[in-house]
């Protein structure tokens, strides 16, 4: 896959099929559309590109709104998509003024302009231009037009639940892990440099790696205990995580993200981990005294250990 940032050619990417949209995630619905584009490209003996948008739309057009939490940061994209079979991928700047096209501007301009496709993949509720006034039939008005096909996929739904990224926020904000990665099509995870703590854990005979997260947008779900797996340099080991405000300790407005490698080795300072999110195991609780803390780790450690000798023998 071929990635185009910054000044980007546009000659060597006319003529191809293509989609385009925000993709957070990298769902099985996304991955329909990438499916289905990579057939069409395959189909007219054509490059597959697929267009997404950094930074995250919402953030440019609604900039007092801090709530905007992104399941993956741009880094963590890219990596989602060098699996599939794309051919290009194109990171376009959207900026304020892109944002206030209208819907006719954004087709001849952007769409037309710059790539010529001869087919265009969207998903079923694809919107675009100012105020998202653009739809499915405009955009077909012009591929009548312009000659180029308009392919648009059908809702996805597992077990009659929608599959999005907002619906998948959801599940993770109330720690519906299980839930969450059954529309994923993957273990959620996150990325983060390990960065110096307070060593309590240590002194609990729990030594943690702390995380400090590459993206301040990124989605972290709600606070508690995890069973989850960490890969260190490509290597997985078991991890017992824990997300919270360390009530028991001197509870604080910040979240802590702090994970437990099991039958790890090494140092870690500055090292780059991946955790993936199997399972919520409990609520972030305060204990009355260290003892208590240790003793409930050791038994959060056995329920973890389990889950996850059971889970490493299948796949998501």
């Amino acid at each position: 896959m071929e990635i185009h940032l910054g000044d980007i050619d546009y000659s060597i990417l006319k003529g191809n099929a293509i989609t385009m949209g925000t993709f957070d995630g990298l769902h099985l619905a996304h991955r329909s559309i990438i499916n289905t584009l990579v057939e069409t490209a395959n189909q007219k003996n054509c490059a597959s590109v697929l267009i997404t948008f950094e930074p995250h739309p919402r953030g440019v057009i609604y900039p007092r709104d801090h709530s905007l939490r992104l399941l993956t940061d741009l880094d963590e994209k890219i990596e989602l998509m060098r699996e599939t079979d794309l051919d290009h991928l194109v990171v376009y700047p959207f900026t304020a003024e892109f944002s206030q096209q209208s819907p006719e501007e954004y087709v001849e301009r952007f769409i037309i302009d710059k790539f010529d496709p001869v087919a265009v993949i969207v998903g079923f509720d694809h919107r675009f231009g100012l105020n998202r006034q653009g739809d499915y039939s405009l955009l077909n008005s012009y591929a009548v037009k312009n000659g180029f096909d308009l392919i648009q996929i059908s809702k996805k739904e597992t077990n009659d639940i929608k599959i999005s990224s907002t619906q998948i926020r959801e599940y993770l904000q109330s720690g519906q892990i299980t839930a969450a990665n059954s529309l994923l099509g993957y273990r959620f995870f996150l990325t983060g440099e390990v960065i110096k703590g307070d060593n309590i854990g240590t002194s609990l005979g729990y030594p943690t790696a702390n995380i400090r997260l590459g993206s301040e947008l990124k989605m972290v779900p709600k606070a508690g205990i995890y069973a989850a797996f960490v890969y260190v340099r490509g290597i997985q080991y078991q991890g017992l995580l824990y997300i919270g405000h360390k009530p028991s300790m001197s509870e604080s407005d910040s979240i802590f993200i702090e994970v437990n490698l099991r039958n790890f080795e090494g140092y870690l300072y500055g090292e780059k981990l991946i955790i993936e999110f199997v399972k919520f195991i409990r609520e972030d609780e305060k204990f009355e005294n260290l003892e208590a803390l240790k003793s409930q780790i050791r038994d959060d450690e056995k329920r973890i250990v389990a889950i996850l000798e059971k889970e490493k023998m299948k796949r998501v």
